[in-house]
């Protein structure tokens, strides 16, 4: 029988190789996960590109037909739990114009939704908005009219199915 002796520049070699290929699975791992996690954001990003581009499309296709009422299903990101939409018509109205009715109304949006408030008093023309808790994304989705100037819904598996009515002028959106 052959006795192999090793050296001792031998054994700290194998260790050093070790350490190398862990290192190198470590560092390939860390950006899988990074590319894996990466990739999940931008679909979704695209998948809300396409939510407002679809609303837009059918909210200007429908706002010139006067009378016409369309079923919207729309399929929201799941993270998301509501869905709100605010009448931007009349963009910029001042606080002396806003009746007592009105006062409360808005004064109701201020207290749930203040994202959604600080939107429409500052004018960003903003008009669909998706909200997760407190927070918002919001978005112009086209000449929308909204019965007492706002509502939302809750976001619905696998779809949320909206109202949209041509006015002649504007969509009118409301819940199905």
């Amino acid at each position: 029988m052959i006795k192999i002796k090793y050296k001792k520049a031998q054994i700290a070699g194998q260790v050093f190789i070790y350490i190398l290929a862990l290192i190198i699975f470590s560092a390939v791992l860390i950006y899988g996960y990074k590319a894996v996690k990466t990739f999940g954001e931008q679909s979704e990003g695209l998948i809300i590109t396409q939510l407002t581009n679809e609303i837009k499309t059918q909210v200007g296709k429908i706002e010139s037909q006067y009378g016409s009422v369309e079923k919207l299903q729309l399929e929201i990101p799941e993270r998301f739990e509501k869905v709100c939409f605010v009448d931007t018509r009349d963009k910029c109205i001042s606080f002396s114009q806003i009746t007592s009715s009105d006062s409360n109304r808005i004064e109701n949006i201020h207290s749930e939704y203040p994202l959604i408030y600080d939107a429409w008093k500052d004018c960003t023309g903003e008009n669909m908005f998706l909200m997760k808790g407190v927070s918002a994304e919001g978005y112009n989705i086209g000449s929308l009219q909204v019965q007492n100037g706002f509502f939302c819904v809750d976001v619905a598996i696998p779809k949320t199915v909206l109202r949209l009515r041509g006015t002649g002028e504007y969509a009118e959106i409301s819940a199905w």
